[in-house]
C-alpha cells in the first residue's frame, strides 16, 4: 500500500484548499498561510517579509524553515479555546486570538451584546466541548465559583490547561479543579480593553503576566504570543503589587482626565473643548515616557524648582482639588531630584507643598 494524508493547497492570498491525496504526491505548500477547514477559514497569520516575521510562530505552522514544502496533518489543528464569560475582556481575546487562527468557543450564561460573528454559546452549562485550553474571563469574584462549576461537570482532566486572567489572583483561584490534574494558571493582559473590538490591536503593543503550573505557564505564554501580547513570568506572591501598581497608573489617569475635564469647565473654556484640550498634552507625555523614562520625561514647575508658579496654582485651586496638588507634587519631586533639581532648590520645593 499507498497512504493518503490530508493536505493544504495554495489557492490565493487568503484561502488554501484541503486536500486527500497518495504520500507520493505531496504539494509544496508555504508555511506563512492558514488552513481551511470545512466551512472555517483560518486568515493567514503573517504576510510580512521573512526578515519583519515575529520569532514566534502560529501553532498550526512549523518554524521558519528555508524549504518551501511542508505537509499538515490532522494532529497539527490546535484543538479549539474555550472562553468562559463574554466580557468585554472574553471578548476582545476571542476576536484576537480567532484571528491569531484558533478556533474559539466562548461561552455566557445569558445573552447580550457581543461583537458580530463572535462564537458565543449562551447555556448555564459549562459545556466546553474538545477544548484543551480554557480561559475563564470573569470578574475576580467569579473565578472559583465557575472553577467549581467546571469541576462539577467532570469533563476537566490532567489534559486540560485552565487559565483565568486576573491580574490579581494566582493559580490558587482555580483550586476547585486540582483534583482534576489539569495544569492550573493565569494570564493577564495588562492592557485596558474598553472596547472588545480594538483588542487585537490593543495586545500589539502590550504586555502579560503568566503564572501556575509549568505546563500552565506554557500554555499561557503560547496563547500571549499568539495574540501579539509579549508574556513575562510572575510569582504568585508579587500579582496584588503588580495588580495594584497597574491599577494605580491606569485608573489614576482616568481620574486625573475627569478631574482635567471639570478644571478646564470651571476655568471657562468653551464645552466642546474641555473634554479634548488636554489629551494632546497626555500623548505628549506618553511618547515622552516611552522614550526618556519618568525622571526625564518630567517637565512643570516642580522639575524646574519653579515656587511662584507652584504657589499660584495651589491659590487658584479648591480646597480638595488643592490637598491632591500636593500629594501627587510631593509624588514627583524625587523624580525631579533625579532628573537635576539641585538639594536646596528641592527642599523649598517640598516645603511649600507641604505647607498648608
Amino acid at each position: 500500500g499507498h497512504g493518503f494524508e490530508l493536505v493544504v493547497r495554495h489557492i490565493d492570498d487568503r484561502r488554501l484548499e484541503v486536500l486527500v491525496e497518495p504520500l507520493d504526491l505531496r504539494p509544496h505548500l508555504h508555511a506563512q498561510f492558514g488552513i481551511e477547514v470545512g466551512e472555517r477559514l483560518v486568515e493567514e497569520e503573517d504576510r510580512r517579509l521573512p526578515h519583519q516575521r515575529p520569532p514566534h510562530r502560529h501553532p498550526l505552522l512549523p518554524p521558519l524553515d528555508p524549504t518551501p514544502t511542508r505537509v499538515l496533518a490532522v494532529s497539527d489543528l490546535p484543538k479549539p479555546i474555550a472562553i468562559v464569560g463574554a466580557g468585554r475582556l472574553g471578548q476582545g481575546l476571542g476576536l484576537a486570538l480567532e484571528r491569531a487562527g484558533f478556533p474559539v468557543l466562548i461561552l455566557a450564561r445569558r445573552p447580550g451584546q457581543w461583537l458580530p460573528g463572535l462564537p458565543v454559546r449562551v447555556s448555564e452549562q459549562l459545556e466546553t466541548g474538545d477544548a484543551q485550553v480554557i480561559l475563564i474571563a470573569v470578574p475576580d469574584g467569579a473565578i472559583t465559583p465557575v472553577a467549581q462549576r467546571l469541576a462539577g461537570t467532570g469533563a476537566i482532566g490532567a489534559g486540560h490547561v485552565v487559565l483565568h486572567t486576573s491580574g490579581l489572583l494566582d493559580r490558587g483561584a482555580l483550586a476547585p479543579l486540582a483534583a482534576s490534574g489539569a495544569a492550573l494558571g493565569s494570564l493577564h493582559p495588562l492592557q485596558t480593553i474598553a472596547d472588545p473590538a480594538s483588542a487585537p490591536a490593543a495586545f500589539q503593543s502590550a504586555y502579560a503576566a503568566v503564572e501556575g503550573d509549568t505546563r500552565a505557564v506554557e500554555a499561557a505564554t503560547r496563547v500571549a504570543r499568539a495574540v501579539g501580547l509579549t508574556p513575562f513570568p510572575i510569582q504568585a506572591e508579587s500579582k496584588a503589587l503588580y495588580h495594584a501598581t497597574a491599577a494605580l497608573l491606569s485608573n489614576s489617569t482616568v481620574g486625573l482626565a475627569g478631574l482635567a475635564e471639570r478644571l478646564a469647565r470651571d476655568a471657562g473654556l468653551p464645552e466642546e473643548m474641555v473634554g479634548r484640550i488636554y489629551l494632546p498634552l497626555l500623548r505628549g507625555t506618553v511618547e515622552n515616557l516611552e522614550r526618556l523614562g519618568p525622571a526625564q520625561a518630567l517637565t512643570g514647575p516642580v522639575r524646574r524648582g519653579d515656587l511662584l508658579t507652584i504657589e499660584r496654582h495651589l491659590a487658584a485651586l479648591e480646597p480638595a482639588d488643592r490637598a491632591l496638588y500636593r500629594v501627587l507634587g510631593r509624588l514627583i519631586l524625587p523624580l525631579a531630584r533625579e532628573a537635576g533639581l539641585e538639594a536646596e532648590a528641592a527642599a523649598r520645593v517640598e516645603a511649600l507643598l507641604v505647607k498648608e
